[in-house]
């Protein structure tokens, strides 16, 4: 007898089979890279607030050592990581060399204040007549008055 071979296809994949597999593989990836750097933006918006609410905390507690005395520079965000004391706070002294009963600056009240999470210095600023403090980022585009800016208010 004699040894026939079958004429037919060998067993690995044809052209169209790969492309349909990397077409699909492309289709894919288009859908989920959107929602995978959508995630990003919404995780440092959050640090954002997360971030504008500690610092109005740290407001907060040298607004209570300094008993409103100190109204100009809350806003002045150095002051609440400055390890030597405030920066133009005119005659505050040092809670740990005051007098007991006297008004002072019991500080730093942060390490440090830092920038928002797209690399741009946070703001502050008092109303005159409430003495609330807004604290402020200029959010993604860096430019205030937009729609992805954070405020807030203590």
């Amino acid at each position: 007898m004699k040894n026939v071979q079958k004429a037919g296809r060998s067993s690995g994949f044809t052209l169209i089979e790969l492309v349909i597999v990397i077409a699909v593989i492309a289709i894919l990836a288009a859908l989920l890279v959107p929602t995978i750097l959508g995630q990003a933006e919404r995780a440092r918006a959050s640090r954002g607030r997360s971030d504008t609410a500690r610092l109005a905390q740290a407001v907060a507690r040298m607004r209570t050592d300094t008993s409103n005395s100190a109204a100009g520079c809350l806003t002045v965000l150095s002051n609440l990581s400055a390890a030597s004391g405030p920066a133009a706070c005119g005659t505050l002294s040092l809670c740990n060399t005051a007098s007991p009963g006297y008004i002072c600056w019991g500080g730093p009240y942060l390490l440090s204040t830092g920038n928002d999470p797209w690399n741009n210095a946070y703001t502050a600023s008092e109303d005159p007549n409430t003495h609330a403090v807004t604290i402020h980022s200029n959010g993604v585009d860096g430019t205030s008055g937009g729609s992805d800016d954070l405020t807030y208010i203590q």
